[in-house]
């Protein structure tokens, strides 16, 4: 889906397998938008997953999950590059599975396991980079 609307029920229930979205953050935590950045702030893993859509926001089942490996140089836009990357990595994976037809073992995603968040206000944007210079300073220093 990447990045796209809420989809309404009667278009999600028209696919036979189900449509399949990579959200940028590690389910069920982190739902909504901007959880690459509200991961560093909260001083939380930052990671892929794949899902399956459903009526709710990032809630529907998961298929599969990554954690994205920080790195002594990264930034906040080498962070969102590998994690575009690592989620064609992941959905590749998982539509292979389904064309194989090989049974795709589902994670639960409760919507009571974590939060959504919104849209980070810039204030707390330039905290967010302070914290991913301490984290990689704690990590390689």
């Amino acid at each position: 889906m990447g990045g796209a609307r809420i989809i309404k029920e009667n278009i999600i229930s028209i696919p036979k397998i189900g449509i399949l979205n990579a959200h940028p953050g590690l389910l069920p935590k982190y739902r909504g938008v901007d959880v690459i950045l509200w991961s560093i702030y909260n001083g939380d893993d930052i990671g892929v997953t794949i899902h399956f859509i459903d009526k709710g926001v990032d809630t529907g089942t998961i298929c599969r999950k990554k954690i994205i490996e920080i790195e002594k140089n990264d930034s906040i836009k080498t962070i969102r590059e590998k994690a575009i990357n690592i989620s064609a990595e992941l959905m590749v994976k998982v539509v292979k599975e389904i064309i194989q037809n090989k049974e795709i073992k589902t994670i639960d995603n409760k919507k009571e396991d974590g939060k959504q968040y919104y849209k980070m206000n810039k204030a707390l944007m330039e905290k967010v980079d302070m914290k991913l210079k301490e984290m990689i300073d704690g990590k390689f220093n």
